[in-house]
Formats: structure tokens, C-alpha cells, sequence
């Protein structure tokens, strides 16, 4: 089984995963004044509860960004002491990775805008193209960049 921690969503998440399936998975944020510091310990707690103790994750997944810098960089921590006092090893996987390997093959040929809302309403874009991998993860500081991001694309 994999956990893993999404930490870049508005609301972050830890999902369980068995044969390449979401079997369980548990909002970190419950109400909009709650900080993922006083609440990733509880929900972890209740993960595991849901999914009895006696099964073992064999790999631990988390987001590494773009992402509100507090939110990657709890939920980084946490799962990397997890990783190491259950000696479970650990993978950082940006979100845009996880994108890439999500888009059906159609959208792959050609340039593709992926825009990342994050919590404390930090948005940032990437363009995907299949002939240049490389293009720079920009982040959008006022709302008016994100204006005329929807006008360009």
C-alpha cells in the first residue's frame, strides 16, 4: 500500500492507494481557519484507523510543489519522519509530473496550459509542450496576471 499527501491543493489530502487504486482518502483541512500544522497528526491518526494498523505502506508518496511554502514544507516534514521511523521509502513528486503522466496522449501533442491553485490563493502556470519538456513553472502574484493569463491562453 502507498500513502500519499497531496500538499499543494487548496485543501490538502492524504489518500491510500492499493493495486494502483484509491481506497481511502481523508481531507487535512476541514474548515477554513484550520492550519495543516494542527491538523495533518489528527488525520494521519484517523488514516490509520480507517485502514487498520496491522497493514503496512510500503512506499510514501508527497507532492514536492509548486505549492504554498508551509503547507510542502509540514507535510514534507511529516512524511519524511514517517519514512524514516517505519523505514518506508520515501518519493517527492511535483505536481506537474503528475500531470504530465495524466494527460491522455491527445493533449500531449500539443501545447497544454496547467494552471495550480494552492492554498492562501497562491496560483503559478506551466506550459507543456511534447517537443520542449523544460518550459518554467511561473508563479502568478496579483489577480490581474491571472487575467491576462486567460486572455494569452
Amino acid at each position: 500500500m502507498i500513502l500519499f499527501l497531496d500538499t499543494i491543493s487548496p485543501s490538502p489530502k492524504f489518500s491510500v492507494i492499493k493495486n494502483n487504486k484509491i481506497i481511502h482518502s481523508i481531507h487535512i483541512i476541514k474548515e477554513k481557519n484550520n492550519k495543516i500544522s494542527d491538523t495533518i497528526i489528527p488525520s494521519f491518526a484517523k488514516v490509520l484507523k480507517k485502514i487498520k494498523i496491522d497493514k503496512k505502506f510500503t512506499k510514501l508518496l508527497v507532492c514536492t510543489g509548486p505549492g504554498s511554502y508551509t503547507s510542502l514544507r509540514i507535510g514534507i516534514a511529516f512524511m519524511y519522519g514517517l519514512s524514516l521511523s517505519k523505514n518506508i521509502p520515501l518519493i517527492g513528486i511535483p505536481c506537474l509530473k503528475l500531470f504530465e503522466m495524466s494527460m491522455k496522449d491527445i493533449h500531449k501533442k500539443n501545447t497544454s496550459l496547467i494552471l495550480v491553485c494552492s492554498p492562501y490563493k497562491q496560483y503559478f502556470y506551466f506550459l507543456y509542450s511534447k517537443n520542449k519538456k523544460n518550459f518554467p513553472i511561473k508563479k502568478i502574484y496579483p489577480d490581474s496576471d491571472l487575467i491576462k493569463l486567460k486572455k494569452n491562453y
